[in-house]
């Protein structure tokens, strides 16, 4: 099956692997994850040391398979988000012996929002493992959290109601096919 890359381009932006012992990635990390959204919707991804901020990028850094994982975005030379695509954890008590359930995710800087960059890195990362062989990628959003449910839209998810399955939570759950049908 084919695979995003490990770097990936589009029109406006940059996506590429973070690099744990970078400066500015470290820096970046923070300031990615104190975004007041990230901290209502995600309250447990906040990080607010540079040890924390360290710690998150050796972990996301190590043993990813080829065209999972995070990318940092890039806008002009400057980060502005987030983008994953990695297996996404089931409920307790819900179990699926035949198929790993794969998530496509972001984040942005409070600065970075309302441009489009994680419309468009989102999409840039969704579409290749969609072209690929992967049967579907699946996306989760607080009820609340109508930014999110909007790149969901706009790279063409589709929502399928609320569901139970992933992190423990009632989530919203959208759903994105090789055939682009649900």
């Amino acid at each position: 099956m084919a695979s995003p890359a490990e770097t990936l381009h589009t029109e406006r932006l940059v996506l590429r692997r973070f690099v744990p012992d970078d400066d500015a990635d470290l820096e970046f990390a923070l300031e990615l994850h104190a975004n007041p959204d990230l901290a209502r919707f995600i309250p447990s991804a906040v990080l607010t040391t540079r040890e924390d901020a360290a710690a998150w990028l050796r972990r996301i850094d190590g043993n990813t398979p080829p065209g999972r994982g995070w990318w940092c975005v890039e806008a002009e030379g400057a980060p502005v988000a987030a983008i994953l695509l990695k297996p996404i954890p089931f409920s307790a008590g819900y179990t699926n012996a035949t198929t790993e359930d794969v998530e496509i995710g972001w984040r942005a800087t409070s600065t970075a929002t309302g441009h489009g960059y994680v419309t468009e890195a989102a999409r840039a990362v969704l579409d290749a493992p969609l072209a690929g062989g992967l049967d579907r990628v699946v996306a989760v959003t607080d009820p609340a959290n109508v930014a999110s449910r909007r790149v969901t839209e706009r790279i063409g998810m589709t929502h399928l109601g609320r569901t139970e399955r992933y992190y423990d939570a009632s989530l919203e759950l959208f759903v994105a096919r090789s055939d682009r049908s649900a």
